[in-house]
């Protein structure tokens, strides 16, 4: 607490006071942010494209920061949205459906993240041709998700795959 009061001129004293823990400091900090952007959220129901893009923001925001059950229904929103808008293969879809497998995952449910990862490679092996760096990520992304259903086989040849283009 002393690193954060320093700077900004108050005691830890204070901080503890008014939040408590550093956890609870940080969460104040993270709602102040998300409440005027879920504000105009609601402003831009008439630019989708705008709307997903935030609300994709937002879940993964939240969602690394230990709040994976909020972020999911904005993850899954945001997914709905941009496949209307683009059906089929498309870049922003698989940005979206990998959100929306690592909110699931951070979640703990990791049986529900694996196909999705698995839809993402595959789009992303239709969309981009040769060591493209989304097939690499989205190879370590399925990689880390076969490691947590503890199928360490297929994570390391998965891992190696990713390695390997990257290299290329």
């Amino acid at each position: 607490l002393k690193d954060i009061a320093a700077p900004v001129g108050v005691t830890p004293a204070m901080i503890h006071y008014y939040f408590g823990s550093k956890h609870e400091l940080l969460e104040s900090v993270v709602n102040q942010a998300v409440a005027p952007v879920s504000s105009a959220i609601q402003q831009l129901r008439e630019q989708p494209e705008t709307e997903a893009t935030l609300l994709n923001v937002i879940a993964l925001v939240l969602s690394g920061n230990g709040r994976s059950s909020e972020a999911e229904p904005l993850a899954e929103r945001s997914l709905k949205i941009t496949q209307q808008l683009h059906p089929g293969d498309h870049p922003a879809v698989a940005q979206r459906l990998n959100s929306l497998a690592t909110v699931r995952q951070r979640l703990g449910r990791a049986e529900q993240a694996e196909p999705m990862f698995a839809q993402v490679l595959d789009m992303c092996r239709r969309l981009y041709e040769g060591d493209h760096h989304m097939v690499s990520a989205s190879l370590a992304n399925l990689a880390n998700v076969q490691e947590d259903l503890g199928r360490l086989r297929e994570a390391e040849a998965l891992y190696a795959q990713a390695l390997e283009m990257d290299r290329r």
